[in-house]
């Protein structure tokens, strides 16, 4: 994964189910037969990841969206890419 995601696109991998419950999301993982949970903020990055938004897209829209400084959005957005990344949640899209 390039140090910079700013303008790279994800998208969940081939292998997981996500099921939406509101403020949360839960994944299975059917390669590995795991579960997650993602909690609200988590879940709002997700979905916005989910619908094709650039990392920057997807930080944009939640800036607008919750009260906080675009900075911290952006590096909480960033943090959230690189471990689904690195847990296999998450696809780099060309």
């Amino acid at each position: 994964m390039p140090s910079s995601v700013e303008d790279q696109r994800f998208a969940p991998a081939t292998t997981l189910s996500w099921n939406d419950a509101g403020d949360e999301l839960t994944l299975f993982d059917s390669a590995g037969d795991r579960y997650f949970a993602l909690n609200g903020a988590a879940a709002a990055i997700w979905r916005e990841l989910a619908s094709g938004k650039t990392v920057a897209e997807a930080s944009e829209a939640l800036t607008a969206r919750f009260d906080a400084p675009r900075a911290a959005i952006a590096k909480d957005v960033a943090d959230f890419v690189r471990g689904a990344f690195d847990r296999r949640l998450l696809i780099a899209l060309s």
